[in-house]
């Protein structure tokens, strides 16, 4: 016999007509990828690393939308955003310039290892690939076993997770030309985050603002 509370859920489905998926959690994810023009070259203490291939295995493209849909990922168009006001303030400012946006809603995000999203901006800019690195496809070419590869200037993954509280995993490079190299800065955080709120996660050049609703929250809406 089933349970009572279990029981009490499976009328509900089928008196209701409507597919259990419907008690699936769904997330509305919206970023700002920006720049800080005082640190050009990173922070003062900060030693120059070259930039290098991202790690992009089982990365999802922005432009892959059957992957996307397997995944539970809606990529929404980027003049749906929420953070319209943040992008306009970053612009006016002399500190700061926005360099991309993009607007997400996700079902049911995993505990862990759960979907990457591929989030690339910018000219592609040549770098020496070590032997170890993989290649990456025709954003990124060159050839097996080292040599001559390219990366974009805002390169790397961005996941939701969901276990006792929302994460976000950040995995992002800025390469930019340097001191007669390409220069690349780094950005990797898991940040807890509250539903609802704005976040800033940030690193010597660059940063990220986010924030994470529920899609069909008014509030949600600046």
């Amino acid at each position: 016999m089933i349970r009572s509370p279990l029981r009490a859920l499976v009328l509900l489905v089928l008196l209701s007509g409507i597919p259990g998926a419907v008690f699936a959690e769904a997330f509305r994810v919206d970023l700002v990828v920006f720049l800080d023009q005082n640190y050009q070259r990173g922070s003062p203490n900060q030693d120059t690393e070259a930039a290098r291939l991202p790690a992009l295995t089982g990365a999802i493209d922005m432009d892959d939308t059957a992957g996307l849909a397997a995944a539970g990922i809606e990529l929404l168009p980027e003049a749906d955003t929420r953070l319209a006001e943040v992008w306009n303030r970053l612009g006016n400012a002399k500190r700061f310039k926005p360099l991309t946006r993009m607007a997400w809603i996700q079902q049911s995000p995993p505990e862990s290892g759960g979907p990457k999203i591929r989030l690339h901006y910018g000219d592609l800019l040549p770098i020496e690939r070590a032997f170890d690195e993989p290649t990456l496809g025709p954003t990124t070419p060159g050839e097996d076993g080292g040599g001559a590869a390219q990366v974009f200037a805002l390169d790397g993954t961005i996941s939701l997770l969901l276990g006792r509280f929302l994460h976000l995993d950040v995995d992002l490079q800025y390469a930019q030309h340097q001191d007669g190299t390409v220069a690349g800065y780094f950005m990797r955080e898991s940040r807890r985050l509250r539903s609802g709120e704005l976040h800033h996660l940030d690193s010597p050049r660059f940063g990220v603002i986010t924030k994470i609703t529920r899609p069909d929250d008014p509030a949600g809406d600046e």
